[in-house]
């Protein structure tokens, strides 16, 4: 059953990775569906949607070496986080306009 969880897991961020890579699907975003024209005139979206996009086909593919070799689950969520952390960081540096 829980092959079955990670699989569909990787499926799902591999999808929305590569649909937000790609421009599309920007709503998943949190707060930027709700931001107003203004707002979103000061990012520079094509470079904000490929740091989401690459963070999201990043964390599939972490799922999927997880799944591989399960004993390096701690050093897995480590490496999630601190991505996290740098894609924050990233992104609030290199998608604002000027």
């Amino acid at each position: 059953m829980d092959s079955i969880v990670n699989i569909f897991v990787i499926l799902i961020f591999l999808t929305i990775g590569i649909q937000i890579f790609r421009g599309k699907w920007l709503f998943l975003i949190a707060g930027f569906n709700m931001s107003s024209t203004k707002e979103k005139s000061k990012v520079n979206i094509p470079i904000m949607s490929k740091i989401i996009g690459s963070f999201c086909l990043t964390i599939a593919a972490l799922e999927l070496v997880g799944f591989i070799f399960p004993d390096i689950n701690t050093i897995i969520t480590s490496i999630i986080f601190i991505s996290l952390i740098l894609t924050i960081i990233f992104t609030n540096v290199l998608a604002k306009k000027d």
